[in-house]
């Protein structure tokens, strides 16, 4: 019977492959300032949920809502500008040094970010996600219209009985992006069909 060595610590296989990684970034064009860059992380689970926290503590602290103002604040644009703000806070990074946040506070990224830069930031960062894990955005569509001539097939039923609009808009837009990746990636005999069409 083979025995605990004690004398070394045992570190798990994630441990020993993480820490000899550097933590996945990609350069991006920053949005509404022609030939300046940024660097994004990719969000951890532990950047959402302080991301998560310091929003709601931004509301309550800040803004003055009361709890039940926060509750239907949470569903709202109030509450995903300010969760989007915190989340970009932690995830922008200086371009030449990624160790290096790009802003000093979230009080400057209030400030210095404006609504059309913060949704396209907030969009590479999704764009990303897809693109390193389609499958994750695609839990939620059928198995028979996850991708190629199904998912064609799928939307030309549905714009033919006029639900399209209505099946595009029950999906959060990260698997709406998946979907996109996913006919882009479709064979080519499988195609939308052309606004001629209606």
């Amino acid at each position: 019977m083979a025995r605990d060595d004690d004398e070394a610590p045992r570190v798990s296989r994630f441990s020993r492959s993480v820490g000899s990684r550097a933590r996945p970034n990609k350069l991006v064009a920053f949005p509404g300032a022609p030939g300046e860059k940024v660097r994004l992380w990719a969000p951890s689970d532990e950047d959402d949920q302080l991301a998560e926290t310091e929003a709601r503590r931004h509301l309550t602290g800040v803004l003055k809502l009361s709890a039940l103002e926060l509750s239907l604040a949470a569903d709202g644009a109030l509450f995903r500008a300010e969760l989007d703000r915190q989340l970009l806070f932690r995830v922008l990074r200086d371009p030449d040094d990624p160790i290096q946040s790009y802003f000093e506070s979230v009080d400057e990224v209030r400030e210095g970010l404006e609504a059309a830069q913060r949704e396209a930031l907030m969009r590479e960062i999704r764009h990303w996600r897809t693109e390193r894990y389609p499958e994750l955005d695609l839990e939620d569509v059928p198995e028979a219209q996850r991708g190629g001539p199904g998912l064609v097939g799928w939307m030309r039923e549905a714009k033919s009985c006029g639900a399209l609009l209505t099946w595009w808009r029950s999906f959060e837009p990260a698997t709406q992006d998946a979907i996109m990746l996913s006919l882009v990636d479709a064979s080519t005999s499988a195609t939308v069909p052309s606004s001629s069409d209606t």
